[in-house]
């Protein structure tokens, strides 16, 4: 639902509970706190290329807290929330790949691309080299912190 992205965040939710049928329920997971991996990503982006590129980073992983997710459904109207945070270890690609495969899947790539190559390719070894200690097996591996919400109608 991409929900951390809703400026209304209270209102989306109360929408989501209004739609669901009786008994029916709602499922929202989200990550955070923000990993070292897209710290990393984010301090570049913002460092070379601009701060509104790395608040998308931010944004993704802004909206993790269970006390917080919790409330949202309860005060959206559903009768029983449950919450829960578990962490996740994940493997991606290396750090090139992973780079411009996460780049390119978000609204990110546009801004990136506006710059100059110089500026992406440096960018790009700035990334890549502070991301050397997370490379095992092919890829990459870190761990992120996943919270999970479900709400019934």
């Amino acid at each position: 639902m991409g929900l951390q992205f809703m400026a209304n965040k209270p209102a989306a939710v109360t929408e989501l509970h209004r739609v669901l049928t009786p008994g029916g329920r709602a499922l929202v997971t989200l990550p955070g706190p923000e990993p070292d991996l897209f710290s990393i990503m984010g301090d570049a982006l913002s460092r070379r290329i601009g701060p509104e590129l790395a608040a998308f980073v931010r944004t993704v992983f802004s909206l993790h807290d269970e006390v917080e997710m919790r409330k949202l459904l309860e005060e959206a109207g559903f009768g029983r929330v449950e919450v829960e945070a578990a962490t996740a270890r994940l493997h991606v690609p290396e750090p090139r790949d992973f780079l411009w495969q996460y780049i390119n899947s978000t609204p990110m790539i546009g801004g990136v691309m506006k710059v100059d190559e110089a500026t992406r390719t440096a960018f790009e070894r700035e990334v890549t080299a502070k991301w050397q200690p997370f490379r095992a097996n092919g890829g990459m591996n870190f761990e992120v912190r996943m919270t999970t919400a479900v709400g019934w109608a």
